[in-house]
């Protein structure tokens, strides 16, 4: 059976379904007038240089295709119709990767910064708070570790159940010294030369010189000692089982003061002016002149104040019963804000921008925006994390479950 040239074009045309559409003109050969059923087929193989035609102005549609014009013909279609396609969807391909590629790259590069910055990127590079992150060091310390404090170089951390504060090198995370003093320590602070931890078993606190580690004195203070703070002159205890802070002439070790503030005093900071006090069991705050020890107010905070700390115009509470913060404006004593926080928070501090919170239920810190109060991360750390505090680079996390300490920078 003989095929004619006008069925072959046709079939052609069919075969290149896959190629895009375009529009056709009028037929070039003055043998295939407009309306025949190969009319489009043919103009279409001419645009695609499949067909030249028997003539430059007939195609001879009735002729029948011998075996040369056929191998011609397909021969054509593969050069100048498939193999262009094909390179098309193989450029395609290789730009879509190339793409994709660099796309990757730069989202790893923006998680990249975003952690060490404690934040993380979505898949549009969009920051968003951080639920599950790695922490930028793990520090093994002594037994229980609770407060934490900074001295310039070392981060100095009281070990609850060890009877020792540990000495670590805060550029290097290594551990130096491990000091014995009295029985459970959990505050620590420091005074400019000396680090003094509060020992909750025993009534006392101990002076450390810092840069030796010897232990100078050992002072008698009120009942159950909790936490511990430097006002400049004064060292200040909060004593949980007498409701009362004591006030200590750090040059001397005498004790100048004994205040009686509210139920079960926990955290203790100073704002410049006063001391401030969280009362754990009646949810306030007490605002003490350091000069005078007079009381000046009694604030209504949140559901088991804990940790506190000053931001340079605000008193920041860690309410540990009901997982938030209570900003405070320290000039007034005014609520400014409640923030939502992790799962009981004990610890809180400031970084300058930030405040941290430690919450001991769900082992992560929260970052906190101290101006607008947003929460911007929220960090997995250790287990049970207790005490937090700043050393200009990095956070620091006393994990009292698993007897460690996290470093974490904050930007």
């Amino acid at each position: 059976m003989n095929i004619t040239k006008s069925k072959l074009a046709l079939s052609v045309l069919v075969v290149s379904l896959l190629v895009p559409a375009v529009a056709l003109a009028s037929t070039v050969f003055d043998d295939v007038p407009d309306g025949k059923f190969y009319s489009e087929s043919v103009q279409w193989a001419f645009d695609n240089g499949v067909t030249t035609g028997t003539s430059a102005t007939t195609f001879s549609p009735d002729d029948p295709v011998t075996r040369g014009q056929n191998v011609t013909f397909m021969y054509r279609h593969q050069k100048q119709v498939i193999d262009p396609l094909l390179d098309d969807i193989r450029n395609n391909i290789n730009t879509a990767q190339t793409d994709a590629d660099t796309a990757q790259t730069t989202a790893d590069g923006a998680q990249t910064a975003a952690d060490v910055l404690g934040e993380r990127v979505d898949s549009l590079g969009r920051s968003v708070p951080l639920l599950q992150w790695s922490n930028w060091a793990t520090i093994s310390v002594g037994d229980a570790p609770r407060g934490v404090a900074f001295d310039g170089t070392h981060i100095w951390v009281a070990n609850r159940n060890g009877g020792t504060v540990s000495k670590i090198v805060a550029a290097t995370g290594a551990v130096t010294d491990t000091i014995a003093v009295g029985d459970l320590p959990n505050g620590v602070a420091f005074d400019g030369t000396h680090i003094w931890t509060v020992n909750y078993n025993d009534d006392t606190v101990s002076k450390i010189v810092a840069t030796t580690g010897a232990v100078t004195d050992t002072i008698a203070v009120g009942d159950s000692p909790r936490e511990v703070a430097f006002d400049g002159t004064h060292i200040w205890t909060a004593n949980i089982d007498d409701d009362t802070v004591t006030k200590i002439v750090a040059a001397t070790g005498a004790v100048a003061a004994t205040i009686t503030v509210g139920d079960g005093p926990r955290g203790v900071a100073f704002d410049g002016t006063h001391i401030w006090v969280t009362n754990f069991g009646d949810d306030t705050v007490s605002k003490i002149v350091a000069a005078t020890g007079a009381v000046a107010a009694t604030i209504n905070v949140g559901n088991g104040p804990y940790g506190v700390a000053f931001d340079g115009t605000h008193i920041w509470t860690a309410n540990y019963l009901d997982d938030t913060v209570s900003k405070i404006v320290a000039a007034t004593g005014a609520v400014a804000a409640t923030i939502g926080v992790g799962n009981f928070p004990y610890g809180v501090a400031f970084d300058g921008t930030h405040i941290w919170t430690a919450n001991n239920g769900d082992g992560t810190v929260s970052k906190i925006v101290a101006a607008t109060g947003a929460v911007t991360a929220t960090i997995s750390v250790g287990d049970a994390p207790w005490g937090v505090a700043f050393d200009g680079t990095h956070i620091w996390t006393t994990n009292t479950g698993d007897d460690t300490v996290s470093k974490i920078p904050v930007g």
